[in-house]
């Protein structure tokens, strides 16, 4: 008598085989080219400026506070200073009054760009996670106001991020079509400094993962520009992760939603969220 379970071991090389010539048959794709370096049109000093400025307006920023409410309109005008149609998205949820702040600038191609931030902060006064946050996507309306682009450059502030994501879950309704969006780029806690090296995060909470092209793209950019590698996981941090997704961050959501996502995290991966719970009033 036969016996299968001999043909089914006989099988396990082959099968073996063809895995890995079907991983070996294209390269892992490279990041895209770098344009300039982002010292040339992005001042450092000038974010922490607009950081401050976002403190001194508004120290309290919890979701559907006064202070958030104040932010969303000092972004929007920023944002329509320097040329950007804004488009206001009020909601409601959890019994909380919320809005997104959503500039867009039209390049020569519909294909869109998005950066993220969460405007909300989980602390008061959050200085170095929100307000530098949002100050960052204040700079880059200054900086893209008034510069030629090939794709079209979307800038949202969102709410609701410590209760959830809500901002950015919401945020699919308000950009194109994921068909049309070439990445999302998160920032989160970019004013937090110390030993953490900024890490690439493109996990979801399920198995929706950014791709690599856009992963090695964002790492080749902060390496350029911090002179040191991005973190992220080892190899059996990827294997754990597959296991037990968990994407923290507006990018979890977005890539959800099929959008092709990373985030930037200053603090490190997870340490942002710890930071941003401290109350320093």
């Amino acid at each position: 008598m036969i016996e299968p379970r001999i043909y089914r071991a006989a099988f396990l090389p082959a099968i073996l085989a063809v895995v890995l010539v079907m991983f070996s048959l294209e390269s892992r794709p490279g990041p895209l080219p770098q344009g300039l370096p982002a010292d040339v049109v992005f001042g450092g000093p000038g974010g922490a400026v607009t950081a401050g400025r976002v403190v001194a307006q508004a120290r309290d920023r919890r979701a559907g506070s006064a202070g958030d409410k104040r932010t969303a309109r000092l972004v929007a005008g920023t944002f329509r200073r320097q040329g950007f149609s804004v488009q206001v998205d009020r909601f409601r949820s959890h019994d909380r009054d919320l809005v997104n702040v959503v500039g867009q600038r039209a390049g020569k191609s519909r294909r869109q760009v998005v950066v993220v931030a969460d405007r909300d902060a989980t602390g008061v006064p959050d200085a170095a996670g929100s307000a530098s946050d949002t100050a960052a996507l204040m700079e880059l309306a200054r900086v893209f106001g008034g510069r030629p682009s090939n794709k079209t450059l979307v800038l949202a502030s969102v709410d609701g991020g410590a209760q959830g994501e809500l901002g950015a879950a919401r945020l699919g309704s308000t950009v194109g079509e994921p068909g049309l969006v070439d990445g999302v780029v998160v920032v989160s806690g970019l004013g937090y400094g110390g030993r953490e090296r900024p890490a690439v995060v493109g996990w979801s909470e399920d198995t929706a993962r950014a791709s690599l092209r856009l992963q090695r793209t964002a790492a080749e950019s902060l390496r350029a520009e911090t002179n040191g590698v991005a973190s992220g996981a080892s190899a059996l941090g990827q294997l754990a992760r597959l296991s037990f997704p968990l994407g923290l961050g507006a990018q979890g959501v977005l890539l959800d939603q099929s959008y092709d996502a990373v985030r930037i995290a200053g603090g490190g991966e997870l340490s942002d969220t710890a930071h941003t719970t401290v109350d320093d009033i």
